[in-house]
């Protein structure tokens, strides 16, 4: 039978995988989980950031507290102590009556229950099943790291320019030079054998390049996604064919540019090779896409370097140096 009220404490420093279990395990010993965000002056991570992790990750399932122990006169301790404990587990009888169950990942929880009115249960002490720390996450274990705090801090790389530009070939040489995750453009797999489209198919090229983004992210290795697409692609493509674009692929671009970005944009001048599923052969009318999207990333203040010149080797050259 389940608990009524389960309480699970802690900085949550660096959101990770860890933290992500034990709340989930709370969840499924209590019929209501409360986390309490612990925060001081001296934190690396904002309140804000780390209270923005955890919602983004569980919604409205949980209930978050944030509290200053400073200001609740609670010690603070890294290691497990007992007079620590004892402080503490006055304070959540007092201010949370209801609990009747902590858990956590360390000793100090069966301390509080010793002198608390409430039970405890002590999940992955030995981080068998997730062998990271907010210190390992912090020096750089990436993997560890929970799917939101990576949506939130992860950077991207977009190739943007007309096609045939070498995008596809400096993306891979990004992941094969510097170990990047890239994702490929996915409108090749939607595109029609002959490479028309019509304007529903640029809202399928946009939202599916965006749900391989997302989806990239979970297994990722690296801070850095690299995609060969751009919803900002879409857009030009769509303002010049049919003269007008789609509120959803606007929509997209608009939740792409809140990512920390940089575009790379690729002018046209290297030789056209079609593939099947070009059809832009005329160089004006590549020029014209170029300058297009040049356009808009100037009105809107991203951050973005021009890829240029006549050879390929070249280009990737200026692609690593720009990274």
């Amino acid at each position: 039978m389940k608990n009524n009220h389960s309480l699970v404490l802690g900085k949550f420093m660096d959101f990770h995988k860890g933290h992500e279990a034990l709340i989930r395990h709370a969840q499924t010993l209590s019929h209501k989980v409360t986390v309490l965000l612990c925060v001081t002056d001296d934190d690396r991570n904002s309140a804000l950031l780390r209270k923005t992790w955890i919602e983004r990750t569980f919604g409205n399932t949980i209930n978050l507290l944030v509290i200053r122990p400073e200001h609740e006169n609670l010690p603070l301790k890294e290691e497990s102590d007992r007079e620590v404990s004892c402080a503490w587990a006055k304070w959540i009888d007092e201010k949370l009556p209801d609990v009747d169950l902590v858990v956590g990942s360390e000793d100090y929880v069966g301390y509080m229950a010793d002198y608390g009115t409430f039970e405890y249960c002590i999940f992955d002490k030995g981080r068998v099943a997730h062998s990271c720390s907010s210190t390992s996450v912090n020096e750089g274990d990436w993997d560890s790291r929970s799917l939101e705090s990576k949506a939130m801090l992860h950077n991207r790389v977009y190739l943007v320019g007309p096609e045939s530009t070498g995008k596809t070939i400096s993306a891979e040489y990004l992941r094969d030079t510097l170990g990047y995750n890239i994702v490929l453009e996915q409108a090749r797999d939607i595109m029609r054998a002959d490479g028309s489209f019509c304007a529903t198919d640029l809202k399928r090229f946009a939202l599916s390049q965006e749900l391989a983004l997302l989806d990239a992210l979970d297994t990722q290795e690296s801070k850095v996604i690299v995609s060969d697409s751009s919803a900002l692609t879409t857009k030009v493509y769509s303002d010049m064919t049919f003269g007008w674009t789609d509120p959803l692929v606007n929509y997209i671009l608009e939740c792409e540019s809140t990512f920390q970005s940089l575009y790379l944009l690729f002018t046209p001048e290297v030789e056209w090779i079609d593939d099947g599923t070009r059809h832009m052969e005329s160089l004006s009318l590549r020029w014209e896409f170029f300058n297009h999207t040049k356009d808009w990333l100037v009105k809107h203040n991203k951050p973005f370097k021009v890829v240029q010149g006549n050879d390929y080797q070249e280009r990737l050259n200026q692609v690593l140096g720009f990274i």
